[in-house]
């Protein structure tokens, strides 16, 4: 999990460095994203991706359908 510090480090690095910011979008899902930021010194979790709010989260019909059931949703992540 990111501390507020982390978060404004990787929102610097972002802005300045144009390679890690090129690898970090071009993450096809939550789980690249995280191990990109993992390679770069971060220690990110899928809920600190979602905190940046450059995350989004789509889902299909029968994945509402499951959350408002109760059952388990396996969620894909897109970092934009």
């Amino acid at each position: 999990t990111m501390t507020p510090e982390d978060f404004q480090s990787l929102r610097t690095r972002y802005g300045t460095d144009a390679e890690f910011r090129d690898r970090l979008d071009s993450a096809a899902s939550a789980e690249a994203a995280i191990k990109v930021l993992g390679e770069s010194g971060f220690d990110a979790t899928a809920s600190d991706l979602a905190q940046l709010g450059g995350a989004h989260v789509e889902l299909a019909l029968e994945m509402i359908d499951q959350v408002s059931g109760g059952g388990y949703v396996d969620f894909n992540f897109t970092v934009n």
